[in-house]
């Protein structure tokens, strides 16, 4: 069964690949002057590295403007998720791990970091309008 799913997909992997990558650009292009401003954080890529853009982040100064955003966002229609929750804080890392120090960049960036709407078929449309989207919530002077 998975098979047969994935297989088309391998199929057009490169085609995937590429709309992927350039969705990924338009955000980041898009959002290059609000993290000159320091509203927000965008993914860094080293120069030397090639990436698959299989999603869009975004990184704010906290979680409550993180909050305020998602809940912007799903009043617009756009669902934004965060993204992970730390291992050494899952019922499972509580209970089989171990970790040293306080952990306190990876609880800053679980409780910072948004993921935006990146996949095959998003519309040039639908991306523009989350980017409109994002960018007046970010235009708000109470952020």
């Amino acid at each position: 069964m998975n098979a047969a799913y994935l297989y088309p997909q391998l199929e057009k992997l490169e085609e995937i690949n590429d709309k992927r990558q350039i969705l990924w650009d338009k955000y980041h292009k898009a959002f290059e002057k609000f993290e000159a401003n320091g509203l927000i954080r965008r993914p860094y890529i080293p120069k030397h590295c090639k990436h698959n853009a299989h999603m869009y982040f975004l990184r704010f100064k906290d979680l409550k403007t993180r909050t305020e955003f998602i809940d912007f966002m799903n009043k617009c229609n756009i669902s934004t998720v965060f993204h992970y929750i730390p291992l050494h804080s899952s019922p499972a890392g509580l209970k089989h791990g171990r970790f040293e120090g306080n952990m306190e960049v990876t609880n800053k960036v679980s409780d910072t970091l948004v993921r935006l709407p990146l996949f095959y078929s998003l519309e040039t449309s639908q991306q523009d309008y989350v980017i409109e989207k994002v960018s007046d919530f970010l235009n708000d002077a109470k952020h």
